[in-house]
């Protein structure tokens, strides 16, 4: 049986659409290396044990409350472009929902670590980077839809930016570890306002809510529906950051020193590009 030829312009898209995936996982591997890096030399090891473990607490918190929402969007966007705007809204809703849900739990959390008050400082540093990057990823899922996979990276770019900036400053002057999170934090919510001003340059239909006057409200039925739809995506994306980072929070969870959690969070840092590949192709 001959094999299905695949059109130039199918090719093309694939192509366009695997580098700018491609550049911009690879850039947050590159800015979180060169963090890290910053880190270790500037502040020691101890204090990039204590990046090292709120970054994998970041890391799987914010797959947690995507709710596997950013995949089903892709796929819904794509299936049915002019409702781009209706599906964010409501899965922005679900996800809001569940953000005030888990507030308190994360903010007593907080306060059962005050034996490392600086791990708490730097794990409070990083909440607001949670929250923009979780709505930015979701808002760049509808532009992924339309088959505009350079939108995240682009936002990406700009994050990372007003991060490792941020982060050569602190380390510059010798600031506690956890300016580097608010650093990340501050590099997110440039990030997010820069692409809810581009969601407001595009079509209605593809904004979010409040975007523009008049915005359609999420259909209950419909937001029952995408939420049941993330699960695998939400299961299956947790999972994996939790393969990926939850070493260094067994680490810390079982009392090692910092100092040594920072080595070997920098040894592992290149790994975590590698095995990211895989996932980088499946999206293209």
């Amino acid at each position: 049986m001959p094999m299905p030829r695949v059109s130039p312009r199918l090719a093309r898209s694939l192509a366009a659409n695997l580098l700018w995936l491609a550049a911009g996982d690879g850039l947050v591997k590159a800015g979180l290396l060169a963090v890290a890096v910053l880190v270790g030399r500037g502040l020691g090891a101890a204090p990039l044990g204590l990046f090292t473990v709120a970054v994998g607490v970041v890391m799987v918190t914010v797959p947690l409350l995507a709710l596997g929402q950013v995949e089903v969007l892709i796929r819904e966007t794509a299936a049915a472009p002019g409702r781009a705007r209706m599906l964010l809204a409501t899965a922005r809703a679900a996800q809001r929902r569940l953000l005030l849900a888990l507030a308190l739990p994360a903010a007593a959390a907080l306060l059962l670590v005050p034996a490392a008050p600086e791990l708490a400082a730097t794990l409070a540093a990083f909440l607001p980077y949670v929250v923009f990057r979780v709505d930015t990823i979701t808002r760049a899922a509808a532009f992924k839809g339309l088959d505009r996979m350079d939108v995240e990276a682009r936002a990406r770019l700009l994050e990372l930016a007003g991060a490792v900036a941020g982060t050569a400053l602190a380390v510059a002057a010798g600031a506690p570890v956890w300016l580097v999170g608010a650093s990340f934090s501050l590099g997110a919510a440039a990030a997010w306002a820069w692409i809810r001003h581009r969601c407001r340059e595009l079509p209605p239909a593809v904004g979010g809510p409040g975007d523009a006057p008049g915005s359609p409200l999420s259909p209950a039925p419909v937001l029952g529906r995408l939420v049941a739809e993330g699960l695998p995506f939400f299961a299956i994306s947790v999972l994996f950051q939790l393969l990926l980072r939850g070493d260094a929070l067994l680490l810390a969870g079982f009392g090692v020193d910092a100092a040594e959690i920072g080595l070997y969070g920098a040894a592992t840092t290149m790994a975590w590009g590698v095995l990211a590949l895989a996932q980088i192709a499946g999206l293209a």
